[in-house]
């Protein structure tokens, strides 16, 4: 009897008898017509758990690839004179709104 069942992208992962296994929609396989039954049954189906949290070596590390990919170009070009220091701070914000850090975002 299957005990619980979790819907993911390529199939599902279902408790059986105990035991934790993944089920991929495959036509013929045994266990797939299994958790097709249980649901035609009623068995309710899980959605799958949240992703982690980014942590935030992750976050300064995708905020600072941001900064060198969109910020930095337009600094320099302010330097030289074809971007305002407005345009520039402006991005700065953005990334920032963009790529908030968890304490940021209470």
């Amino acid at each position: 009897m299957i005990n619980q069942i979790t819907k993911f992208a390529n199939g599902y992962q279902i408790i059986l008898d105990g035991q934790t296994m993944s089920v991929p929609e495959a036509a013929g396989n045994r266990h797939y017509q299994m958790v097709l039954d249980a649901i035609a049954d009623g068995q309710p189906v899980l959605d799958p758990p949240a992703p982690p949290a980014p942590t935030r070596e992750q976050q300064e590390a995708a905020r600072q690839a941001a900064y060198q990919l969109e910020a930095d170009p337009l600094f320099f070009q302010w330097q030289r004179g074809s971007a305002t220091e407005a345009e520039w701070l402006d991005m700065i914000a953005e990334i920032k709104l963009q790529y908030q850090y968890s304490e940021e975002a209470n």
